[in-house]
């Protein structure tokens, strides 16, 4: 018999660094996350994506595969889109069924000027 056990730790931990350090951010209180405190920025680096599959129903993981190849993307992006779960993450709720896409470097920039880490 296999051994089906989980260990989030582990997991977590073999994560790429860019995922722990959201997962970080998004720990923090909304004064302290450096993604709330920087959404004009995000916003003014975006791009509009429409929303054009399916398969990304309350699914803004699979969207940041496709979009960014990382899926670990997704809390940055319900951010953008004031979306408060991922069950929010469909059309309907978004402004002409576009996504507000930060592009990737603004995301990188902000996680390379975290303060007080």
């Amino acid at each position: 018999m296999v051994d089906q056990t989980s260990n989030l730790k582990k997991h977590y931990n073999s994560q790429p660094i860019d995922y722990q350090l959201i997962i970080q951010e998004f720990n923090k209180t909304i004064y302290e996350n450096i993604f709330h405190i920087n959404k004009d920025f995000l916003l003014l680096n975006s791009e509009l994506v429409t929303f054009e599959t399916d398969k990304w129903k309350m699914r803004p993981e699979f969207f940041c595969d496709d979009h960014y190849k990382h899926p670990f993307i997704y809390p940055v992006i319900l951010l953008a889109n004031n979306l408060k779960s991922l069950f929010e993450f469909v059309p309907e709720n978004l402004r002409q069924n576009y996504i507000i896409a930060p592009k990737l470097n603004a995301i990188t920039r902000l996680l390379q000027n975290r303060i007080g880490d």
